[in-house]
């Protein structure tokens, strides 16, 4: 009912820089993670599994942590595993380590009481005596700030997850906004254009790629030009060639 991941706790002998204490921080971090989370959804589970993840210099906190930026990648999954799982919750609990072997007995004796009781915030720092909750408040954006190039009318914009509901949703704000040409890029094949209204006529209004061949129709009646593209992101030839594809039909 309650996992304690405690692999991005150690401090190791020094932070160091270069490729190896970051893919060793990956390893540890970001990667036992998405592969516990997998495992957990996998089995099923009919009850709430609470993850609590134990870091230590994640946050800046109060200015004068000694951070370790290459663990940051955890907070990735802290933030999207309930939101794909929603039978696990997940929140992160970041102490202040100064160096190797430097968790003091109070600092011991705080993290379990921390792990007594139910999860209420989602991050945690220890710094001290003191427990620190992260917090959100709005800024505002002064007019200057705004000076900055805008969105090209007829621009080339390519997105990756293109035919998801946000990629759609941001397709869609290019096209009312810019007219753009709009390279849509997902996983999954996806019919041909000439086929479009074969598959409208053949398929239920509620058919989920009925619904999204229709919101390209409604793209292109917005002014936009649409080419849907088949890639997997983490495949960099199949990427290349989309680009080339992109590059050959927009310039």
């Amino acid at each position: 009912r309650h996992v304690v991941h405690l692999w991005s706790l150690a401090t190791g002998n020094a932070a160091g820089s270069g490729p190896e204490p970051f893919e060793t921080a990956q390893a540890t971090g970001f990667g036992s993670l998405l592969s516990l989370a997998q495992a957990v959804a996998g089995q099923d589970v009919a009850q709430p599994v609470q993850l609590t993840v134990v870091s230590s210099n994640v946050h800046e906190v109060i200015g004068d942590e000694r951070l370790r930026p290459e663990k940051a990648t955890l907070l990735g999954p802290c933030k999207v595993i309930p939101q794909e799982h929603p039978e696990i919750a997940c929140r992160n609990i970041d102490l202040h380590l100064p160096g190797p072997d430097a968790i003091s007995d109070e600092l011991t004796d705080r993290l379990s009481a921390e792990l007594s009781y139910p999860a209420s915030d989602p991050i945690v720092a220890y710094r001290g005596g003191h427990r620190w909750v992260q917090i959100h408040e709005p800024v505002r954006i002064e007019d200057e700030a705004r000076s900055a190039p805008g969105l090209r009318p007829r621009g080339v914009y390519l997105i990756s997850g293109g035919l998801g509901r946000m990629g759609l949703c941001l397709a869609e704000h290019l096209a009312r906004t810019v007219q753009a040409r709009l390279a849509l890029v997902g996983r999954s094949e996806f019919p041909s254009r000439q086929g479009w209204q074969t598959w409208l006529d053949s398929h239920a209004s509620d058919d989920t790629v009925s619904r999204k061949i229709r919101r390209l129709q409604a793209l292109e009646s917005l002014g936009a030009e649409v080419l849907v593209l088949s890639a997997d992101v983490a495949d960099e030839t199949r990427i290349r060639a989309v680009v080339e594809k992109t590059c050959d039909a927009f310039g």
